[in-house]
């Protein structure tokens, strides 16, 4: 026998309760960032719920039928706006009355009295409602691709909530309809609401773990990014750079950082005004973008510096690269904003073994041919490695192979890296 704190209508007002209650802090939290959109939603959908279960245990009481009906159909819409909340969180588009299309439905075969069994009415609202929580946790499992750890426990707790469902299906399905009537309004039936406030209370504080989850990486990644340009910043570079060799460095195989200064930077924003010398920054980061491809790293690391990690690349390789963007920016970069600009980069590369330098040495050995690219005139590429023995760096100066200007926007229109 059931203990008494498990009454019927005692955890229907507790199931009122708590749905008002997490209703209220998630539209309260949807108001302190209103960039969330989905909190709204999903507090709506709630406040929904609550007013479905209202009108349930208010037409219990009164014996009306027709309320019942429309309470199961609030109840119902409350799941399409939780499945509208969560495609909007991931940025795709649904119209609250698709959303709504189950609890439509329902109300439809309810209006029109289609079946006298009050188990159909039953199984049709489980079967609509066990879909939106599948189709709530694969909204979920589709956004994966962000690492928010949040989604996985969301996307479990909704599953099992849809084959609960399910399963009253194959249970009033396959129980004879002499049993089955009485077993749905059954004493037990309290233990069953109990564990669905349980699972609607932590899936409300996951939705919301997961947007201060997203919010966080967001400000993250702000952190390690450059505004003007999009690239990642110093120190986003360097934690990539790093945790880049630190995969690389057990096979040994050789890596190459290259240097790009924008030669007399300064004069650009005397000459032409700030505005002229963020295009040309901007310009810059195209060209590396668009000319590089996915797997390496680049950053702005200065004013008008930024430096590349290219992935098994010998200094040939890496001076080839260096030249192909230098002769692209001096092409592309000759008439900026209407204004014949024409900035120029200068280049040093250095290519070592990760497994015998840092980071900071490759930085070091590329700052020192970027140095020789300058005193040698500007608009050129040099080549560093180290001496014997790695105590000392000694640079060779290295021409980079003349290579036939073209145009990287006539190839590569998009901002998107090359593969």
């Amino acid at each position: 026998m059931l203990p008494v704190f498990l009454d019927l209508h005692t955890m229907f007002v507790a199931d009122i309760s708590v749905t008002a209650v997490l209703g209220l802090m998630l539209m309260f939290a949807w108001l302190q960032s209103r960039s969330s959109e989905a909190l709204g939603w999903w507090g709506t959908a709630h406040l929904c719920q609550c007013v479905g279960l209202v009108l349930l245990v208010g037409a219990d009481m009164m014996y009306s039928v027709a309320t019942i009906k429309f309470a199961a159909t609030l109840m119902l819409a409350s799941y399409g706006l939780m499945w509208l909340a969560v495609r909007r969180f991931d940025g795709r588009h649904l119209h609250p009355l698709t959303a709504s299309a189950g609890a439509m439905a329902w109300a439809f075969f309810a209006a029109a009295e289609i079946s006298k069994s009050p188990l159909h009415y039953f199984m049709l609202y489980s079967l609509i409602n066990g879909s939106y929580c599948l189709m709530i946790a694969f909204e979920f499992w589709r956004g994966r691709a962000e690492p928010l750890v949040s989604r996985w426990p969301a996307i479990v707790l909704l599953v099992v909530s849809g084959a609960g469902y399910f399963s009253w299906i194959a249970l009033v399905g396959l129980m004879p309809s002499a049993y089955a009537g009485p077993l749905l309004p059954g004493p037990w039936f309290a233990t069953v609401i109990l564990v669905t406030v349980l699972g609607k209370v932590a899936l409300a504080f996951i939705v919301l773990a997961m947007a201060k989850e997203r919010l966080e990486l967001h400000q993250r990644v702000e952190a390690m990014t450059d505004a003007l340009t999009g690239l990642p910043n110093r120190r986003g570079f360097y934690r990539q750079a790093m945790r880049r060799l630190r995969e690389r460095r057990p096979a040994a195989r050789p890596a190459a950082v290259l240097l790009f200064d924008l030669d007399h930077f300064k004069l650009i924003n005397d000459r032409f005004g700030h505005g002229v010398g963020d295009r040309v920054l901007m310009v810059f980061a195209d060209i590396l973008a668009n000319s590089l491809k996915a797997t390496d790293i680049i950053g702005r690391v200065g004013g008008e510096e930024f430096a590349v990690l290219l992935d098994d690349a010998d200094p040939e390789t890496g001076c080839a690269v260096a030249e192909r963007v230098r002769v692209a920016f001096e092409a592309d970069g000759a008439v900026i904003a209407g204004g014949r600009v024409a900035p120029t980069a200068s280049v040093g590369v250095a290519a070592v073994s990760p497994a015998a330098y840092s980071l900071q040495e490759m930085l070091s050995f590329a700052d020192s041919a970027l140095y020789q690219a300058k005193a040698s005139g500007r608009n050129c590429v040099r080549v560093s490695e180290p001496a014997d023995g790695g105590a000392e760096q000694a640079t060779m100066v290295v021409e980079a192979p003349p290579l036939k200007p073209v145009l990287v926007s006539s190839i590569l229109p998009s901002r998107s890296r090359a593969s």
